[in-house]
């Protein structure tokens, strides 16, 4: 298994529910507050270090043993890793026009809201909103 690359402040909120202290030991451990604290556990749920159960105001966290991990001073966001993911709904809605039916039933039914309209016209409210968008977008001829 790869290691983990886990900040200080997530190293720490891991070992201290390893050694079995609660959610408010640690946070008075490490002296930080609420907001990082919580974002920080999530991260750790997030990696599978975690396992967060129970009701909304008593969550019971579980450590997953022997987890590998290295502590780094910063996380930076894999720019490299965003720009090799295909988004094909992008693609194919930049393609998408309406037939001739469906532009003069369009022009027909501008009343209706854009479910009924999209229903109406037999595609998603996202193609609809996305058509009307570029035809509102469109440059004026003068």
């Amino acid at each position: 298994m790869k290691k983990l690359q886990l900040l200080p402040l997530e190293a720490a909120i891991y070992e201290g529910f390893k050694a079995g202290k609660t959610y408010a030991q640690i946070k008075k451990e490490t002296d930080d507050n609420r907001h990082n604290m919580t974002s920080r556990t999530n991260k750790l749920i997030e990696f599978g270090a975690l396992i967060r159960t129970g009701g909304k105001r008593s969550f019971v966290y579980t450590v997953v043993p022997d987890i590998e991990y290295e502590i780094i001073q910063e996380r930076r966001a894999q720019k490299e890793l965003m720009i090799e993911v295909e988004d094909r709904l992008l693609d194919n809605l930049q393609v998408f026009e309406l037939t001739e039916e469906q532009q003069q039933r369009l022009k027909e039914n501008q009343h209706l809201g854009r479910t009924a309209l999209a229903a109406k016209l037999g595609i998603s409210k996202l193609q609809l909103n996305y058509v009307l968008d570029k035809k509102s977008t469109r440059p004026m001829n003068r």
